[in-house]
């Protein structure tokens, strides 16, 4: 399960920067890698563990603007074609992870 976040907060103001630079800052801390300028997306697993990031999102949220979470299975994830500069690729799939024996 991945989960895609997509925002649109306020900068004109001095302070809505700064909650901008905030709000962008503690999601790269929590794993969330960019897509697109405001699109952002995090592996979790499990629909569970997506549930448990939500609730954290939440919390994370400023109080103007819009921020969107999307929940996508795998396969669907899998399924995404990204077209960079004029070459058509296909996601890699979930990242790898270091296993300990």
């Amino acid at each position: 399960m991945w989960l895609m976040v997509f925002y649109d907060l306020p900068v004109a103001e001095k302070e809505d920067r700064k909650v901008y630079s905030q709000f962008h800052t503690n999601i790269r801390k929590r794993g969330y890698e960019m897509m697109q300028f405001s699109v952002y997306r995090k592996f979790v697993g499990t629909a569970d563990r997506g549930e448990r990031e939500l609730a954290k999102l939440v919390g994370l949220c400023p109080s103007k603007g819009c921020v969107s979470v999307l929940a996508v299975t795998e396969k669907q994830m899998g399924r995404m074609t990204t077209i960079w500069d004029g070459d058509r690729r296909n996601e890699t799939g979930r990242p790898t992870q270091l296993v300990l024996f």
